[in-house]
């Protein structure tokens, strides 16, 4: 039971996200998630913490090419090291700090490197092709009509994901892709709640900024 949880604000009414500085857990620890009513069976699912892994550096890279669809770009560049001969999942989210913003604000991400892939506004990353490496992950960033300036601040979220959300993540870009597509499969959407519908995670994240 976490005591006393924050459920960040999200343009997602159907997504939560609990924080709880209250709780400490050790990597590998088991989180749960239980809802009972009485006209229904109990919902469950069960997580384990990754371990945090955090990054070096993070490098804001002010013209970082062209992204693919030819658009120029900004970049960020995150260095890392992947632990070895385990599997390990992230999740990269980017926030954006200018002078007469009161608060951050989420930016758009993408990103060309082979072990990613899109999930919304953030980029999620499998160790499979780098394993136990030390690791310069680029992440893009489109303008959308307002320069990136140099004098911008750039948070950088660097998440520690469970295999599950990763999985949710790739189904859900998928899930879009397929929508009134005729050329392609129907996706169906991961799931890993007991008796429901939906996911559970958890995660271990770090927030730099960066230079």
């Amino acid at each position: 039971i976490i005591p006393e949880p924050v459920i960040d604000p999200s343009e997602n009414r159907n997504a939560f996200n609990f924080r709880s500085e209250n709780v400490q857990l050790e990597p590998g620890a088991k989180v749960e998630l239980s809802v009972d009513h009485p006209d229904h069976r109990e919902v469950f699912s069960s997580q384990n913490l990754p371990g945090l892994v955090v990054p070096d550096s993070a490098i804001f890279i002010p013209n970082a090419g062209l992204d693919s669809d030819g658009i120029r770009v900004s970049g960020i560049d995150i260095y890392f090291r992947d632990p070895p001969d385990i599997k390990n999942y992230y999740q990269i989210s980017i926030f954006r700090i200018r002078d007469n913003q009161f608060s951050p604000s989420s930016v758009f991400i993408s990103s060309i490197d082979p072990a990613t892939t899109q999930y919304s506004s953030n980029i999620l990353v499998d160790d499979e092709i780098f394993d136990g490496e030390y690791r310069r992950l680029r992440v893009q960033i489109r303008a959308w009509g307002t320069p990136n300036l140099e004098t911008d601040t750039f948070e950088v979220q660097f998440s520690s994901i469970t295999r599950d959300i990763y999985l949710y993540g790739r189904s859900i870009e998928q899930y879009f892709y397929s929508v009134d597509n005729p050329f392609t499969t129907p996706a169906q959407l991961y799931n890993n709640i007991e008796n429901g519908i939906g996911i559970f995670s958890v995660s271990n994240t770090v927030t730099l900024i960066a230079e």
